[in-house]
C-alpha cells in the first residue's frame, strides 16, 4: 500500500478468539491505515508465548497479514502468521 511508513499491531490475550461478527470473518482489525498501518488482534495466551519466544530471541524475521481492501480507513485482518525465515528463504 503506497504511503504507508510502518505498521503496530497490538495484540489483546483472550481464553477463546472469535472470528469476529462482520460479514468476512477475521481475527482483528487495522484502526488506522495511513500514514501507519495500526491493527489490534487476538491471541490465546500460547499463541502469544510463542511469538514472544520469537521477538525475544530476535529470530522474528517475517510477518505476514493479509487483510480486506481498506474502507474509510480501516479493514478487517483475515490472518496473520509470524515466522524465523521470509517466503524467499523456505526450501
Amino acid at each position: 500500500m503506497g504511503g504507508v511508513t510502518r505498521f503496530l499491531i497490538q495484540v489483546s490475550l483472550t481464553d477463546k478468539p472469535d472470528v469476529g461478527n462482520a460479514a468476512v470473518p477475521n481475527i482483528g482489525a487495522f484502526i488506522s491505515v495511513k500514514p501507519e498501518l495500526q491493527g489490534v488482534i487476538d491471541m490465546t495466551e500460547g499463541e502469544f508465548q510463542r511469538l514472544l519466544t520469537l521477538a525475544a530471541s530476535d529470530r522474528l524475521a517475517w510477518c505476514f497479514v493479509a487483510f480486506t481492501v481498506p474502507f474509510r480507513r480501516s479493514a478487517l485482518i483475515v490472518s496473520i502468521d509470524f515466522s524465523t525465515r521470509a517466503p524467499d528463504d523456505e526450501t
